[in-house]
């Protein structure tokens, strides 16, 4: 299974190393990065779990986004332990600075920001350390990364010498000590050849401050993992009702039945004197008539 993803569903235009002609204003041996053709607004995914530690309009000065210019356009940059993975020429993110991403996660969309002939995600890797005098401002082959969906154009299945040269230029920032050494990785897939010169002392002593970092993050992640149950185990106990609990909640029923028999007594008396008040007017009126007739007889006399 590929660690790395396509961060767009497309194909790649142009390759790493290509244009040399054109990249050397920019200081450079040839493009850094492969550039995937789509259509504007297409999504663009995160390649591999990792965190956010940049998103904005590339400029130059110090820190993260000195590591891209105004070419870069809306350039997204996200850290996954060993290495950074770039993607540049966007339309929009959705991303902040500080957010943890999985792989096929959001960030943004396709777009043509920056210096761009045309919608395109030009997709990065960077060494961790950065090799900025490589040749390619710090950028890393892709091919020398297991990255699925799709290779560049010209990309091969396995090594060749001067893909192992470019591997430990970039990897371990020295030549091969010997052709014994380069006919040894000839051959092998680019994840193979990767994983060995990854798994050597050298690459381990160059990147020790990554791989204790790696050890911290795995640590926290699992601590934080841990945190999350107790704290769900707590609001379930919390929840589960005690006998102190279960007292109060008999005396508040007590006192709610109490409320309730004596607004009933009230409402009973308030009935009863309202009915002794429609005797009353019942009364009051009955007598208001006798004395209306009487008061006519007694007229019929006086006629």
């Amino acid at each position: 299974m590929a660690r790395f993803n396509l961060p767009v569903q497309g194909s790649v235009s142009q390759g790493f190393g290509s244009n040399p002609d054109y990249y050397r204003q920019y200081g450079q041996l040839g493009h850094n990065g492969w550039d995937i053709a789509a259509a504007e607004g297409t999504p663009i995914y995160a390649t591999a779990d990792g965190t956010v530690i940049f998103e904005g309009w590339g400029k130059f000065g110090s820190g993260y986004p000195g590591w891209a210019g105004d070419p870069a356009g809306i350039w997204t940059l996200i850290d996954h332990g060993d290495c950074y993975t770039g993607y540049a020429h966007q339309l929009d993110t959705v991303v902040s600075a500080g957010d943890k991403v999985k792989q096929g996660d959001l960030i943004g969309h396709v777009g043509s920001s920056g210096d761009a002939s045309g919608p395109h995600t030009h997709f990065e890797f960077i060494s961790k350390p950065p090799a900025w005098s490589n040749g390619y401002a710090g950028r890393v082959n892709p091919n020398n990364f297991n990255v699925g969906g799709a290779k560049a154009p010209g990309a091969k299945d396995k090594m060749d010498p001067n893909d192992v040269r470019e591997l430990y230029r970039t990897g371990l920032h020295r030549e091969p000590e010997s052709d014994s050494v380069i006919q040894g990785n000839v051959g092998l897939k680019a994840g193979e050849a990767l994983a060995n010169v990854r798994g050597s002392e050298e690459w381990l002593h160059q990147n020790h401050a990554v791989v204790y970092f790696d050890q911290l993050s795995n640590d926290l992640n699992n601590a934080n993992r841990v945190i999350g149950e107790l704290q769900a185990q707590i609001e379930a106990l919390g929840k589960r009702p005690t006998a102190e609990t279960l007292a109060a909640l008999q005396v508040a029923a007590d006192e709610a039945v109490k409320q309730a028999s004596e607004a009933k007594t009230k409402l009973d008396a308030a009935m009863s004197e309202n009915q002794q008040l429609i005797k009353q007017q019942q009364a009051d009126q009955a007598a208001g008539q006798s004395l209306l007739r009487r008061l006519g007889q007694l007229l019929g006399l006086i006629k």
